[in-house]
């Protein structure tokens, strides 16, 4: 890697920033920033990856109580697996303040080939008079990955940054915030969990307030956000906010834009089997606690797990194949975060996906780096009925269902989940996760087909039952999500499983009751 630092001519002109259009030079001068040009030994058309890092000469004051060392970044990528490889260099000043930690680890990062032609600025918190937590760039530092090749890349990212400073420089982070304050850094600063999403017009306004200025002026399609943590109280400190103009090719997506947990998982393992010695922990850094959570739950794998995974598999695979579903996937209690995380890390082949095409690869790639809040729908499922449907899955909010942009690429719409458990493994539970076919002859009798593929899991399975330890063959109760007329209704329906050999035909038509007792029980 090699820098340049940018610098300032006796007419107070900065060099070295030619690249940049001239309005985001007088931005440069006006905010009095400093900035350093990098160059990494990585070749795109012929030329090096090249970043620039730009940070405020008010961005020295170190915060009150605050260590350097006591910082962890929350990853999602395979490319900030990476930036902490690099930043663990003996060059790095343990004397530095927080803005010059986030200034480094820019520095390490934004020359990857992984960020060609990306933006990346930290969201810092900052209390206001009312004692509420505010979210600000202002004084922060950012970086810009720019390409010879690509100009008007380059000058939509500056166009990006100076609009977001200029009419969306906070967001409110605290639990009073409705969804228009939060945004998308308050949405990850609260929850305290990435968020990716692979075409912003997918977001709402109030999802994504500056989606205008993101669409119209700057053509921004990618967005990211991480979490960045304090290492000894674990508490969030700031947000890591990551856009790009295109959308990873579907070879490289899964280990750049969208950041796969997994992938990251395993280059650690390529890495250790190099022998090339990496000790964050020396530097007060850590990787996003889902390392930590995938090998607290692959060191918890054990023969009757394993046995259960493999039934499992067995029946997610008949039940999608008889009942023609797209895809199906099993869920598992993260046992650091007690949220829930894909059981496919754990044991090969937990899930089941149909006909696979580009979104719904992505789909369950994306989802291999998710972790589903239990304040969420699919948290729902953890309690009594145990059962959960949603007749449109792309009605809910991003709130309650972290994969809904790939959902709605995937054109899901019908879900169902059920938690189990297993004799084999005592008190483990089990989220299986379904998502129904979108024909219409499927959506006219979604109650038929839950019955059908409740009777395919009992006949098949021969360990598992309810959570709350009802046998599959019970009358059961089901939580119903529904909609009409924009309107979103909760209720409880009970449910019988059907012969699981049969097939939905077209004259099996769902009936207004279908000799079901409905008892509604309205929350709004």
């Amino acid at each position: 890697m090699t820098a340049i630092d940018g610098s300032v001519d006796d007419a107070g002109t900065f060099l070295g920033v030619e690249e940049f259009p001239p309005n985001f030079k007088e931005y440069i001068q006006k905010e009095r920033l400093n900035c350093s040009r990098f160059e990494g030994d990585k070749y795109i058309f012929g030329r090096p990856c090249r970043g620039w890092v730009f940070w405020s000469q008010q961005d020295h004051q170190t915060q009150p109580g605050k260590s350097p060392l006591s910082l962890s970044l929350s990853l999602s990528s395979f490319f900030f697996s990476l930036f902490f490889f690099f930043l663990a260099q003996p060059q790095f000043s343990f004397t530095d303040n927080f803005a010059d930690l986030i200034r480094h680890a820019l520095q390490k990062l934004i020359f990857k080939k992984e960020l060609n032609c990306h933006l990346v600025q930290f969201w810092a918190p900052t209390k206001t008079s009312e004692g509420r937590t505010l979210l600000t760039t202002q004084f922060q530092p950012f970086a810009i990955g720019t390409a010879e090749y690509a100009p008007d890349e380059t000058r939509k990212h500056c166009e990006y940054r100076m609009g977001m400073c200029r009419e969306y420089n906070s967001f409110y982070a605290d639990a009073e915030s409705g969804e228009e304050q939060l945004g998308l850094p308050g949405r990850v600063f609260l929850h305290q969990f990435p968020e990716s999403i692979p075409f912003v017009m997918h977001y709402s306004l109030k999802e994504y307030p500056q989606r205008n200025l993101a669409l119209r002026c700057c053509n921004i399609n990618g967005s990211c956000a991480v979490p960045v943590f304090d290492l000894s109280s674990h508490t969030c400190v700031g947000v890591l906010e990551i856009v790009s103009l295109h959308f990873p090719d579907p070879v490289s997506y899964d280990k750049s834009f969208l950041g796969q947990m997994f992938d990251i998982f395993q280059c650690v393992f390529k890495i250790r089997e190099l022998h090339v010695s990496i000790s964050l922990q020396e530097f007060g850094l850590l990787c996003f606690d889902g390392y930590k959570h995938y090998e607290m739950q692959i060191g918890d794998e054990n023969k009757a797990r394993t046995t259960a995974f493999q039934e499992l598999k067995t029946v997610l695979e008949r039940v999608c194949k008889i009942h023609e579903l797209p895809l199906a996937m099993t869920w598992v209690p993260c046992s650091a975060c007690k949220h829930l995380l894909r059981g496919q890390l754990l044991s090969e082949g937990a899930e089941f996906c149909g006909h696979v095409n580009f979104w719904k690869k992505m789909f369950v790639l994306v989802s291999k780096s998710c972790h589903l809040r239990k304040g969420g729908v699919a948290g729902m499922v953890l309690l009594p009925p145990n059962m959960l449907y949603c007749s449109d899955i792309t009605q809910l909010s991003l709130a309650e269902y972290p994969l809904l942009p790939y959902a709605q690429l995937c054109n899901f719409h019908g879900w169902f989940t059920i938690c189990l458990q297993s004799s084999y493994t005592a008190n483990d539970i089990y989220v299986l996760e379904f998502f129904l076919p979108t024909s219409e002859r499927y959506r006219d009798n979604s109650w038929t087909s839950l019955g059908l593929i409740l009777g395919t899991m009992e006949e098949n399975f021969r360990t598992f039952k309810l959570a709350s330890g009802q046998e599959l063959g019970d009358l059961l109760s089901v939580q119903v999500i529904d909609f009409q007329n924009g309107q979103k209704r909760h209720f409880i329906q009970k449910i019988q499983a059907k012969d699981g050999r049969e097939t939905l035909q077209l004259g099996h038509l769902d009936q207004p009751t279908n000799g079901c007792h409905k008892q509604w029980n309205e929350r709004h």
